[in-house]
């Protein structure tokens, strides 16, 4: 009888005992294969910019890292451009030599103004950064502050709704005892006057209750507003802090002025 093995062997079309496996199939096996020369598919996932990033390290504490921009000069660029053709005349020779004794000066001149703009241009970045940190701090240590006022302004609002509530039992019961006096024959006047006067004063006690209730939910939403504002203030100068990292740095980032993505670099690329 012939063994296990040898007979799966024969059934798959091979001799012995070893079978001849298709690679495709055995790589679809351990997942997708893509085909070799073309763009791998879309993710589904939405792009994101830098300053949006969720993981990113940089928050309020972090001071970005200013990055060498590696600009070339005009001066480089010139020389480059002239030695890229060897002249075929001492004539031309004669005439590179003097073109770059000509413009170099000038170009120095150029590369000078450039770099002064961009280091003002840094440190412009660098104290918008500084100062949004400074914003961001305070709003930070508000927060303790504000959720204090919070559950000072919610207790508040229980102690007035709880004087509402006292209120209110306190002129139904009166109410109920002056209807329940006008029906009794033996009433008298004087009962009946004390009765309307203690419900009179219920109903002005009532009245002024919920004008405090009123005023005391209004005060503790205007707080928790102002702390949500803070949240949201808070979040917006982390992402302006995030914009001018990337700026120092070179990465691109969003412009909410324009909705259009920003290069930083974009500058440095038109050289």
């Amino acid at each position: 009888m012939e063994g296990l093995t040898q007979t799966l062997a024969r059934q798959m079309g091979e001799p012995g005992m070893a079978p001849r496996l298709d690679p495709r199939v055995v790589a679809e096996s351990f997942g997708q294969v893509l085909p070799a020369g073309e763009p791998l598919p879309d993710s589904g996932k939405p792009e994101n910019h830098v300053e949006f990033d969720t993981e990113s390290p940089l928050r309020i504490d972090h001071h970005p890292f200013v990055r060498p921009r590696n600009l070339r000069s005009l001066v480089n660029i010139a020389t480059a451009r002239l030695a890229s053709i060897p002249p075929r005349t001492k004539e031309r020779a004669d005439q590179v030599a003097r073109m770059h004794l000509e413009t170099r000066e000038t170009l120095e001149a150029i590369d000078n103004l450039v770099a002064l703009l961009e280091q003002e241009h840094f440190a412009e970045v660098i104290e918008r950064w500084e100062a949004l940190q400074k914003r961001g701090r305070e709003l930070r240590a508000s927060f303790l502050s504000l959720q204090e006022k919070i559950n000072n302004m919610m207790m508040q609002v229980n102690e007035a709704e709880a004087r509402k509530a006292h209120c209110k039992t306190q002129l139904q019961s009166h109410h109920y005892a002056a209807g329940k006096l006008s029906t009794d024959r033996f009433r008298t006047e004087e009962e009946i006057a004390a009765a309307d006067a203690l419900v009179a004063s219920d109903r002005a006690a009532m009245d002024e209750a919920s004008q405090k209730a009123l005023a005391a939910q209004q005060a503790l939403g205007e707080a928790q507003n102002t702390l949500k504002l803070a949240h949201a203030e808070l979040e917006g100068i982390t992402i302006a802090m995030d914009r001018c990292v990337c700026e120092l740095n070179g990465q691109s980032y969003h412009d909410p002025a324009t909705g259009l993505s920003v290069d930083p670099r974009n500058y440095q690329d038109q050289w």
